[in-house]
């Protein structure tokens, strides 16, 4: 593993307060060079000559672009974990200060086979996410990674990162906090290039990633969110030792190659119930298995660490536990409500789409997407929707897509503008994610900064089953999903639009509730504000659309069209030509005009526990479609099974108009 290891050889402190041949008083900056076991001995190629300027060359770029180097043992360490360490007796003061140019050429020039790290930290305005193998890339798998400075390892990567001002109470360096992270901040450094890999290779910037190429990108919300907040008092080694060595020197007197793997899991998982982190646990346990190497030839420092990691991740302590915040539940009178004035409907566009969560739903081929983008167009640069329907208030939008290629959308993008007549710069507000394989809830974090960053009014996503891989007809399976939709609308004010499918066409649906026909879980239908649901009408190449919300008025249905010009332009419009048209099966007026639906409900209601030809029987109406009507009832949630039919909510049938 690429550990990177925050050492400062603090045997060598007492160096600090001596008096040099000439009679002066060190300074506790003072760089002292630790003897290489490895001392290189006479004189230099011309190639050697060049490949220590080409070094220094690169440190000083490194220093002029604003980083801190500091000298890496390098070649002159006895193994790779060696390797790794400083090669001066203190360089805790780069935390804060830096070197010279003449310090830097002065390294060089005495130990030319040195590497190189840069100091992290608050100071330096750097934090470094490491990332080491598969069980790394395995952690970071369906999270989105902001372009910044890159390093390529020996088994990974290295990503910087600006400092953040949260940081400063939360651990930034720390190892394992996810199989294979590690982080690198206050108190850290990481290998740097030009420095080479113990037993070859060489640290590369990735092309185009370089402080040269790029700025630093801000840390991403969800790698934030792995950090863990300091204690109120943090421990240190010392204070550990005082309270644990002797049980803990009792434990491992009898280590040997044949225990050791599991007496240090005993002793890790022992520290770990009782809230030590693992980095605390580390520093106690290091002294004793350096003590016992001749016991454990073959366990190095990293066997130590990946244990302690592999314990600590397995079973969380009371600390992990309650590092998430409760939220403190207040009740409230109903004085408070009656006191508040009457709130205006929210309207994101008006009369067509409510402030809040919802979807544009229908099947394949009905330009749902075409619709979600024309949408998202009109919020963003103010411009009415359909020709006709007002944005209250104009913003900023995100369409993020994983069924569109980048070529697909530039295309669209291109042909609705033009039919609306507005020149490409005017979507300078339309933001987009394309095939960047988000998932819900995975990056919620990211995506609500993100969204608070450039001020979104609306969020898209095309389609919702891409985003997610839960089961869409489990409740329990939906509900972390519909959880993390709901609190990027609730932390950042931005409405959440999900382009999703209805279940293909049956004669057991009643086509007067198109809404009982939203792909799984009737979850859906109560998680939304809004339902658009697009209809293709066949016979006259229309687009009806059918609307439902939860905190506005019910409206009528109406019908778009495609104005399309070649392939030059194509616009939606509202479509004022031709009326709604209305089977007449469709219709269940009696002759009385009460709402057979009406009738069917408040025959279940008061008489539950009957089957369908019962109710059949005792509704006056047509038999066949007083049967339609109970299983529309039954799919929107409003009857269920039991006996017979009863109410599975006491609430109108045409409660979900208006709800």
């Amino acid at each position: 593993m690429n550990t990177i290891y925050n050492e400062s050889n603090s045997d060598n402190n007492e160096n600090k307060n001596d008096v040099n041949a000439q009679g002066q008083d060190k300074q506790d900056n003072d760089l002292r060079f630790i003897p290489p076991s490895k001392p290189g001995g006479g004189s230099q190629s011309n190639e050697d000559t060049k490949e220590i300027t080409s070094k220094i060359e690169a440190v000083l770029k490194l220093l002029n672009a604003e980083n801190t180097p500091i000298p890496i043992k390098g070649a002159y360490g006895k193994d790779a974990v060696d390797s790794k360490k400083p090669f001066i007796d203190q360089w805790k003061p780069f935390q804060t200060a830096s070197p010279s140019e003449s310090e830097v050429k002065g390294w060089f020039s005495e130990c030319p086979k040195i590497n190189i790290a840069i100091v992290t930290g608050r100071e330096k305005n750097r934090f470094v996410l490491d990332v080491d193998g598969a069980d790394g890339l395995e952690s970071l798998k369906g999270l989105l990674l902001p372009d910044t400075w890159t390093v390529r390892t020996k088994r990974g990567f290295h990503y910087y990162f600006k400092w953040d001002q949260r940081l400063d109470n939360h651990t930034t360096t720390a190892s394992g906090i996810r199989p294979g992270i590690d982080v690198r901040g206050d108190g850290g450094y990481v290998i740097a290039p030009p420095s080479e890999i113990f037993g070859g290779g060489k640290y590369e910037w990735l092309e185009g990633r370089s402080p040269y190429d790029l700025p630093l990108a801000e840390i991403p919300e969800w790698l934030y969110s792995w950090l863990q907040p300091k204690q109120a008092q943090e421990r240190t080694p010392s204070t550990l030792s005082t309270r644990h060595d002797g049980w803990v020197s009792d434990a491992l007197g009898n280590l040997q190659n044949g225990n050791r793997h599991d007496t240090v899991i005993r002793i890790a998982g022992k520290l770990h119930h009782d809230g030590y982190s693992p980095e605390e646990i580390n520093a106690l346990l290091k002294p004793h298995i350096e003590q016992a190497k001749t016991a454990t030839a073959n366990y190095e420092l990293e066997d130590l660490w990946k244990d302690i990691s592999d314990v600590c991740q397995r079973y969380p302590n009371s600390v992990d536990k309650n590092c998430v915040q409760k939220k403190s539940i207040q009740f409230e009178s109903a004085d408070s409500l009656f006191k508040e004035p009457e709130q205006p409907t929210p309207w994101l566009i008006q009369d067509v789409f409510t402030s809040g969560r919802g979807f544009i739903a229908g099947a394949p081929g009905v330009y749902k997407t075409w619709l979600g983008i024309d949408m998202a167009i009109s919020i963003c640069t103010g411009a009415d929707f359909l020709g006709k329907f007002k944005v209250p208030a104009p913003g900023p939008v995100v369409f993020i897509t994983e069924e569109e290629s980048r070529n697909s959308l530039k295309k669209k993008l291109r042909l609705l503008a033009k039919g609306r007549g507005l020149d490409e710069s005017a979507l300078g507000e339309f933001h987009h994610v394309t095939q960047q394989y988000v998932k819900i809830p995975q990056n919620v974090e990211d995506i609500i900064a993100q969204i608070k960053k450039y001020g979104c009014r609306a969020v898209f996503f095309d389609v919702m089953r891409r985003v997610h891989s839960a089961d869409e007809n489990s409740s329990t399976a939906l509900q972390p999903v519909l959880e993390a939709f709901s609190r990027i609308h609730t932390e950042t004010g931005a409405t959440v639009i999900l382009l999703h499918h209805v279940n293909k066409p049956s004669k057991d649906r009643f086509s007067k509730s198109p809404f009982s026909s939203l792909r799984g879980s009737i979850d859906l239908w109560a998680w939304r504000d809004t339902i658009v649901v697009v209809q293709e009408k066949k016979k006259n190449k229309l687009y009806k659309l059918d609307f439902q919300f939860r905190n506005a008025p019910p409206r009528d249905a109406f019908e778009f069209c495609i104005q399309e010009d070649s392939e030059a332009s194509l616009a939606l419009q509202f479509n004022t030509g031709i009326s709604i048209e209305k089977d007449e099966e469709d219709s269940l007026e009696s002759t009385g005009g009460e709402s057979l639906i009406k009738r069917v409900f408040e025959h279940i209601s008061k008489h539950p526990q009957l089957g369908s030809n019962l109710v059949a029987k005792s509704v006056k109406g047509n038999r066949n479609q007083v049967l339609k009507v109970i299983k529309s009832l039954n799919a929107d949630g409003r009857i269920r099974k039991d006996i017979g039919w009863v109410v599975s909510d006491p609430v109108s049938p045409d409660a979900d108009e208006t709800e």
